[in-house]
C-alpha cells in the first residue's frame, strides 16, 4: 500500500469513539444534571456516553448488567450533592494490565467545575490506561 499520499489528518476524536464508552447511571432526580454531564463529556472528549436512569423496579436489565460486567473501571462523578456511577469500558484494556491502582471504593472525580473534572478524568485515562483523547496536532 502506498502511504506517500496519505494525509495524517484524523477527524477530531475519530479513533477515540471506538476505544472507550461510558455508562453513566443516575437516579431520576439527577437526570438533568447527568444529561448535561453526558453532553459535556461527549463534546469535549469524544467518548460515547450512555445514560441510564435507575428506577426502583426489580426488573433485571441484562443489557445494563452486561455493560457493567464488561467495564474496565468505575468512577463516581460528583456534582454538588449529586453523584453518578461512571462505568468506563476501554476496548482491549483490562484493569490488571493498566497502571491504575484500584481501591476498595470507586475513585470520585469532582465535576462541580465541568472542565476541571473532564481534565482530571482525561488525565487518568491517559496516564493509567494509555488512552490519548487529545485532538491531533495539525
Amino acid at each position: 500500500k502506498n502511504h506517500k499520499n496519505t494525509k495524517h489528518k484524523r477527524s477530531t476524536f475519530d479513533s477515540a469513539q471506538t476505544m472507550a464508552h461510558i455508562l453513566l447511571t443516575c437516579n431520576s432526580e439527577d437526570f438533568e444534571i447527568a444529561l448535561g454531564l453526558k453532553e459535556s463529556i461527549e463534546n469535549q472528549l469524544g467518548i460515547q456516553v450512555s445514560l441510564h436512569v435507575e428506577d426502583d423496579s426489580d426488573e433485571k436489565d441484562e443489557g445494563l448488567d452486561a455493560m457493567i460486567e464488561l467495564s474496565t473501571v468505575v468512577f463516581v462523578f460528583e456534582i454538588g450533592d449529586s453523584s453518578f456511577s461512571a462505568w468506563v469500558t476501554i476496548d482491549g484494556i483490562d484493569i490488571a494490565n493498566s497502571n491504575y491502582q484500584e481501591s476498595t471504593f470507586p475513585e470520585g472525580i469532582d465535576f462541580a467545575d465541568t472542565s476541571t473534572g473532564i481534565a482530571i478524568f482525561e488525565n487518568i485515562l491517559y496516564e493509567d490506561f494509555g488512552l490519548d483523547l487529545r485532538p491531533p496536532v495539525l
